[in-house]
Order: C-alpha cells, then structure tokens, then sequence
C-alpha cells in the first residue's frame, strides 16, 4: 500500500528487559490481557523463554473479569508485566491493580509514566518527544532509500522510575540513565 505505521506503544519486550533489569531473581511473570491485546503475549513468549522467563497469562475481557483474575494471577507470580491496554490499565483500574499488587508485595511494571506516577515501580514509555524523533527518523529513512520500512516500533523511547515504590521493593537505589543506555543497547 506504499504505507507504514509507528506503533504508539512501547515494543513488550523492553517492559520485560526493564522488569529482568530491576528485579534479575524473578523467573515467573504475570500478563493480564484483553482481546485486543492478547497478541503482545504472544509476542512475548519467545523472547521471554529465551531469557528463562515464564509467563503466566490470564485474559479478561472487561474491569469486572479484571477484578476476579488479578488476585489468582499475582498469587501465581512474582511479577506483574502491565502491558498498553487500555481496557485493562487505565484510571478506573489504577487503583485496584495497584492496591491489588501492593497487598501482594508484587512488583508492577509498566504499562506507562501515569501508573508510575501512581504506583508503578518503573516502564518504558514513549514521550512526544520520543514520538518526534522516531517520525523524523522514519522520514529521513524515506528520503535516503525511497521506500517505507515495515510497521514497527520506535526505537526511541523513555524510562522512568518511582524511586520510592522501587525501594518498598528492595531497590535502593536506580540509575535510570543507566538502565535507559541497558535497553538502548538491546535493541
């Protein structure tokens, strides 16, 4: 269709770098998703059993099959990897994923800089700025090989921290310079 498309969305896999960066002791990690983002598990699972990961997926379809598969998810994990799914994560659901995870003494990562914000210990997002240079980055690509590469991900990206939820965790301290150049480097 002489077409592209820059997904809006961070790439899963630099979730799951960020939450193996932060917590290396975890191996069993929590995916909740809806319909529509079920395949960012299935994305998922090759690079995860690549890095010894094993990701326990459970679906809802709504909040209320939120409300029931959360509890039995974080009781089977120690992780929860909050993948860009507006139907699960979003500010009704806030706060019951992370009451919810916090009662649990399970660490969220993801799905962006409001759940930091809100209690989160760290994600990968995509700023505007970010969004900026991936787009020039994707014209000038044009402008020097006269075609489109294929839809993917920016390879721009920003990570942020919630210093003090990352500490009731255990971590004192964060480089986040650091760890930004770790999953740079990934890529």
């Amino acid at each position: 269709c002489g077409c592209t498309a820059l997904f809006i969305e961070p790439d899963p896999t630099l979730q799951l770098q960020l939450l193996i960066s932060l917590f290396p002791a975890v191996k069993n990690v929590g995916v909740l998703v809806s319909p529509g983002s079920r395949w960012t598990a299935n994305y998922l699972k090759p690079w995860a059993r690549q890095a010894g990961i094993e990701l326990v997926t459970r679906n809802a379809k709504d909040a209320t099959e939120l409300a029931q598969a959360l509890p039995r998810l974080l009781a089977d994990t120690e992780a929860l990897l909050a993948l860009t799914d507006p139907v699960l994560y979003n500010a009704t659901t806030a706060r019951q994923i992370l009451l919810g995870s916090y009662r649990q003494n399970k660490p969220v990562i993801g799905p962006d800089d409001a759940f930091v914000q809100a209690g989160s210990v760290a994600s990968v997002y995509q700023s505007g700025r970010n969004l900026v240079d991936a787009t020039a980055q994707l014209l000038n690509s044009y402008h020097e090989q006269r075609r489109l590469p294929p839809p993917d991900f920016s390879r721009h990206f920003s990570v942020v921290v919630n210093e003090r939820v990352a500490r009731s965790h255990g971590i004192t301290q964060v480089d986040v310079d650091a760890l930004q150049q770790q999953l740079e480097g990934s890529r």
